[in-house]
């Protein structure tokens, strides 16, 4: 499958990072609006990585999603899913512990990197945790055809899908814009709006 072409401008980016701190553990966030293709980026460096002889390891913000039933009495939606939707401070941990796993190993001349993926992860206060980051741009059309499609069956129906993108993601997105001023923030910005 043809890559989008900053797919190896991602790679060499890290590549000049690690070697640039040999003997350190390296963390990179990949992150932007919902459906910008992340997992995707974020898989595909992990694979060259090991492939080149790197310790990788993966962690997805999605797998620190809160319940619903534990994140409510916000004013709206997107209130609820900026502030309260993930739980980034479990994930930080566990950065943290892998990070301890990696500098623990025998082979300290390997290189070591965490791959971070999810939306949010330049939050003001979450940023200064990554060695370097990259965003994923992409339109809100983009943002609400790619959710509408992916997410249908998850949500029961296109249009309650259409209606939680519409309510909470994209409005989380503009929160989150505006508060942190994520593309600054990156050390790398690509236009995603094209890939697949």
């Amino acid at each position: 499958m043809n890559q989008p072409a900053f797919y190896s401008d991602s790679i060499r980016m890290v590549l000049d990072l690690t070697r640039s701190r040999p003997h350190e553990v390296t963390t990179l966030a990949i992150t932007g609006p919902d459906c910008a293709g992340k997992s995707t980026l974020a898989q595909w460096l992990k694979n060259e990585l090991i492939e080149r002889g790197y310790w990788a390891s993966l962690i997805k913000a999605d797998s620190y999603i809160r319940l619903r039933e534990s994140r409510t009495g916000l004013p709206t939606e997107a209130d609820d899913y900026y502030l309260n939707g993930f739980d980034l401070e479990q994930l930080l941990q566990d950065v943290g512990a892998i990070k301890k796993t990696f500098q623990s190993g025998e082979q300290s001349s390997t290189p070591k990197i965490i791959l971070v993926e999810g939306v949010f992860l330049l939050k003001t206060e979450i940023a200064p945790n990554w060695d370097a980051s990259i965003w994923l741009e992409i339109t809100d059309d983009e943002i609400l055809e790619r959710g509408t499609n992916r997410d249908a069956e998850f949500f029961g129906s296109e249009e309650k899908a259409r209606s939680v993108y519409e309510t909470r993601i994209i409005p989380a997105q503009h929160i989150h814009r505006t508060r942190d001023l994520p593309k600054d923030a990156a050390t790398s910005v690509h236009n995603a709006t094209s890939a697949t």
